[in-house]
């Protein structure tokens, strides 16, 4: 056979790659043992889940090259079985027989996919599926520093190796800490995605489960990019995601396991086959340390809120394959529908109430269900990526000679006067953007006075991940109104319309305090400025000398260009101490803007939004070298973010004041 033939040959191979390996709908949980304790086995079966995942220690079943013992995991294996839970294995981590840390030569990584092939090969008809590696891009788990190209590189022989040992096994990869997308690009080759039967993500996030599904999007796009033909739609594997219920994390234990119930979902919903809640049972004693206390039992066994949202939520949607997301008008209304052989439930929640989902299963006998029911079956079947095909063969354009037309006299055409765009409609309600604190979305801040009557106001704005335009309304009766909107985007465009007008026409853009930038400056007592979860903490007191202190640039901030005001969210201290904004134009002009008084009143869960203005500055305004009142000139920069000034000379009262989310408005 010639060379050529012999290429050609070979690229028809690699086109008909065999179909992915489907893997079992279900959803689990992150164990950390081999040898369950007393009773273990049995209260996860009571618990309903369908997968464990745990480390497969390569270190713990290869102590001398090229021997193997797998009888820890046989022992596992079995327990489970007879639980019938299915294990998802980890292939990880290094080997001290062939290198320190990840494997990362080439002597290393031959090692590690001659294991991995010797394990799947032992498993092999086990119903078992294979994660390589855990959280490669970061230090932490890929020592001594991660590596994109490294971890590549060990993917694709372990998968090859594996994909040898046993064509029908389940293989997953890269197991990534967040979604790292950089890292993904790197690692998912059209050779790699041609081997596996699924990407795995570890979506981890602060805030409620609801904002990871623009991420699977994304990830999904990354995949349908770089896969070759017929995997495009190889599925987004969630194998790890938990919440801590630390005091740090502001998360107790009902939000936990509503978070439990509603992650299974919102990633079974995306097509996610597999869904890992990290995790069983709490790691530790310490109720402070965020890593001890992820279970949903406690290190006792104990059950946790979450155990019951897990066991409800399973029980409910047991026998389901199927999942899928009900459209709705309101963005934060949330029906997951799940189908399965002769069976359909959904869950039903509304984002701004924190609270289980609800379940309810539907009665097959109605007609317009059993429509339903066939429709999500039908649609689950169907490929949602168009096929690949070449692109089209550019052909040189066809001359003709040219044609003499007589001319022919056209009547004057008659333009419609140019309409001039609609200017904003002046208006005594403020309205600002701050974005979000919890799981929902950006929150219009509205000033309404007291004397002006009930407003109904429309919110506009366009989701940058989908391009779609989502629209909500807010009745303003009382004078100060947060309300949450239903978009979590770092930066959008927001319309709000009052009676038919344009009120605010805004793009917001998200900015995080970073409390290395600034410094706290004067007050002559005891303080701090030092960082949290939600952004920064102030810790401060005045001594008799000195009524006031600020938070100040360590070097030159700049205000972005066109920004129209400063939103963050603080909370206060109900000191009754007075607080300021200042910030200085090009011409070296100061301007101080009073923001009121530190007392007890605020928005929501203890924070309040405070706007700083940089157009339009309000009555109080000082300036320095001017009268007050003037507007600023050309570009401005931070003088202070917050000047914090004593109520009282004679009795000075000090406080702490966090600092939460902020976004500038333009």
């Amino acid at each position: 056979m010639g060379f050529v033939t012999a290429a050609l040959c070979g690229l028809a191979i690699a086109q008909q790659l065999p179909a992915p390996q489907k893997i079992w709908q279900g959803f689990g949980v992150n164990i950390h043992f081999t040898e369950p304790g007393p009773g273990e086995i049995d209260l996860l079966k009571a618990s309903g889940v369908d997968y464990v995942r745990t480390d497969f220690n390569w270190e713990l079943t290869e102590k001398a090259v090229g021997k193997y013992d797998f009888a820890t995991y046989d022992r596992l294996v079995g327990q489970l079985k007879v639980a019938r839970i299915r294990p998802l294995f980890v292939l990880d981590y290094g080997n001290k027989l062939y290198e320190n840390g990840a494997p990362r030569s080439a002597k290393a990584q031959e090692a590690y996919a001659r294991w991995a092939e010797a394990v799947v090969s032992h498993f092999r008809g086990e119903e078992i599926v294979w994660e390589i590696w855990n959280e490669p891009n970061i230090d932490n788990f890929w020592k001594p520093k991660s590596d994109a190209a490294s971890y590549a590189s060990l993917a694709l022989k372990s998968a090859k190796a594996m994909r040898t040992a046993d064509p029908n096994c389940r293989i997953i990869a890269p197991g990534i800490s967040g979604m790292d997308d950089a890292f993904l690009k790197k690692v998912l080759s059209a050779e790699l995605l041609g081997l596996i039967d699924g990407v795995s993500v570890h979506p981890y996030r602060a805030s409620g489960p609801e904002t990871v599904v623009k991420d699977y999007e994304r990830v999904k796009e990354i995949i349908r990019a770089r896969a070759p033909i017929g995997r495009e739609d190889l599925p987004v594997v969630c194998s790890e995601w938990g919440y801590s219920t630390a005091p740090s994390t502001g998360i107790n234990d009902e939000r936990q396991a509503m978070y439990l119930s509603k992650l299974w979902l919102l990633s079974a919903a995306a097509g996610s086959p597999v869904t890992i809640y990290y995790g069983w049972k709490d790691d530790g004693p310490d109720p402070k340390n965020i890593n001890h206390r992820f279970g949903i039992v406690k290190s006792n066994l104990a059950p946790k809120p979450a155990f019951d949202a897990a066991r409800l939520t399973l029980k409910a949607f047991k026998g389901c394959t199927i999942f899928k997301r009900m459209e709705k008008k309101d963005p934060l209304d949330w029906v997951i529908v799940g189908v399965g052989e002769g069976k359909m439930v959904r869950a039903m929640w509304y984002q701004k109430v924190g609270a289980l989902p609800k379940f309810e299963a539907y009665d097959l006998s109605d007609r317009s269900n059993r429509s339903l029911y066939n429709s999500i079956r039908a649609e689950s079947t169907t490929t949602t990526v168009p096929p690949k095909t070449n692109p089209p063969i550019k052909q040189p354009p066809v001359t003709q000679p040219p044609v003499k037309q007589p001319p022919v006299k056209q009547p004057p055409i008659k333009q419609p006067p140019i309409k001039q765009p609609e200017p904003l409609v002046r208006t005594m309600m403020g309205i600002a953007f701050a974005p979000p604190i919890d799981d929902e979305g950006w929150c219009a801040v509205i000033q309404k006075p007291t004397s002006m009557p009930n407003a109904k106001i429309e919110f506009r704005y366009d989701r940058k991940d989908t391009g779609a335009v989502v629209t909500c309304f807010t009745n303003v009766k009382t004078s100060r109104l947060v309300e949450p909107l239903a978009n979590n985007d770092l930066d959008s465009k927001i319309v709000a319309i009052m009676g038919g007008k344009k009120v605010v026409d805004s793009q917001i853009k998200r900015v995080e305090l970073n409390p290395i930038m600034w410094s706290l400056r004067s007050g002559n007592g005891k303080q701090s400025l030092s960082k949290t979860t939600m952004g920064a903490s102030v810790d401060y007191s005045f001594s008799s000398d000195s009524q006031s202190c600020s938070i100040d640039p360590n070097s030159s901030i700049s205000i972005p260009d066109g920004a129209k005001k400063f939103v963050i969210w603080i909370k206060p201290d109900n000191s009754l101490n007075n607080l300021y904004a200042k910030f200085k134009d090009e011409e070296g002009t100061v301007f101080q803007v009073f923001l009121g008084v530190l007392n007890s009143e605020t928005d929501r869960d203890g924070w309040v939004a405070i706007v700083i203005p940089f157009v339009d500055l309000p009555t109080g305004t000082t300036s320095t070298g001017r009268k007050s009142g003037n507007s600023p000139k050309g570009k401005l920069e931070w003088e202070s973010l917050f000047c914090i000034e004593s109520l009282s000379k004679n009795n000075p009262k000090s406080g702490t004041i966090e600092f939460g989310p902020a976004a500038y408005e333009f």
